[in-house]
């Protein structure tokens, strides 16, 4: 995940620096991050700077449509904040993901099991 990762983004060392909306896996994954899923242990109603968080679709049908920032990330590339800012205690903060989900594609488990094995 660190390739959306906003500070990976300012910086220039992402590979997916150019890809936004651009096809990056087959056409039938899909990752959503949910931060308001109930009962889950980073589930949070707000990030580290206080922006109301919302679930958001980072990849859609194969095709990147957000990255990960904070403000700071936000402001260097003129973007919108995407509410996905995190810190510990000694430092600032920087772009985070939590309870991401991952659509299931077109092959059942077995199958991508066995094409594991022939490799």
């Amino acid at each position: 995940m660190n390739a959306i990762n906003g500070s990976s983004i300012v910086r220039g060392s992402s590979w997916l620096r150019g890809s936004m909306d651009a096809e990056i896996f087959p056409k039938d994954i899909s990752i959503i991050e949910n931060p308001l899923k109930a009962r889950c242990f980073s589930s949070r109603p707000f990030d580290s700077e206080g922006l109301k968080t919302y679930s958001k679709t980072i990849v859609s049908d194969g095709i990147l449509k957000t990255w990960l920032l904070d403000l700071s990330c936000g402001k260097k590339l003129n973007l919108d904040s995407t509410a996905n800012a995190v810190r510990s205690i000694s430092a600032p903060p920087t772009p985070g993901i939590t309870n991401i989900t991952f659509t299931n594609g077109l092959k059942s488990k077995l199958d991508l099991m066995n094409d594991m094995v022939l490799l």
